[in-house]
């Protein structure tokens, strides 16, 4: 329940920006594709952060939505921008369906602020062979038609440059230089793709044995 009675607002909240994508994973080879629906939005409220209550998406076209508040709505603050959102499923369904996405955000009072966003129909729903793994050689097999790869441990973004040096593309193969294995350690680490700002796919957690070069 909203605590709308203990408001004292005199502004509406305003949404400045809303950061969106979906996020696919995949565990491992032929397991099940799962597929989260991360939403932030940057919100402003004049009268303090503290008075943004609660947050609402929904995909209008499919009547599937969540209401974020108290522990479910995570709040990061990047400089002065201050962002407000979730990682989100739809129960009973792997995949995230694509489409207009409504997010409303409310203050104490009540008082509101809308957006809405459009994730394209043309945003692929991934299969596994579209997810970078390792090919078993020591080299990483690329996501065919992503932008970017990056190697990722919690804390940790490693952005992987198929142009330099240039023997490292190899038909959609990437080699590992041992120097990059030994910088991420013993940690296991993901293997991310960025297909489009409205889709990022990962695999893993990987290790280093999963990279060991046939002698």
């Amino acid at each position: 329940m909203f605590l709308l009675f203990f408001a004292c607002s005199t502004a509406d909240p305003e949404i400045m920006q809303v950061d969106l994508r979906i996020h696919a994973t995949l565990a491992e080879a032929g397991t099940e594709i799962r597929e989260e629906l991360v939403i932030y939005l940057d919100i402003h409220d004049p009268d303090g952060i503290e008075d943004v209550a609660w947050v609402v998406v929904e995909l209008p076209e499919y009547g599937i939505g969540w209401e974020l508040e108290d522990e479910d709505l995570h709040y990061v603050q990047r400089g002065e921008e201050h962002w407000f959102g979730s990682a989100l499923i739809v129960p009973g369904r792997h995949r995230i369906p694509r489409g207009i996405v409504r997010v409303i955000a409310g203050d104490l009072s009540g008082r509101t602020a809308e957006r809405r966003i459009r994730i394209p129909g043309s945003t692929i729903v991934p299969n596994e062979a579209d997810f970078p793994v390792p090919d078993g050689e020591g080299r990483i097999a690329l996501s065919p038609g992503a932008t970017r790869h990056f190697l990722y441990r919690e804390g940790y973004y490693r952005e992987l440059y198929r142009s330099e040096p240039r023997e490292n593309d190899d038909g959609g193969r990437y080699h590992l230089n041992p120097e990059v294995l030994d910088e991420l350690g013993d940690e296991p680490f993901q293997l991310v793709a960025e297909w489009s700002p409205f889709l990022w796919m990962e695999s893993g957690p990987w290790d280093y044995s999963d990279f060991s070069r046939p002698r």
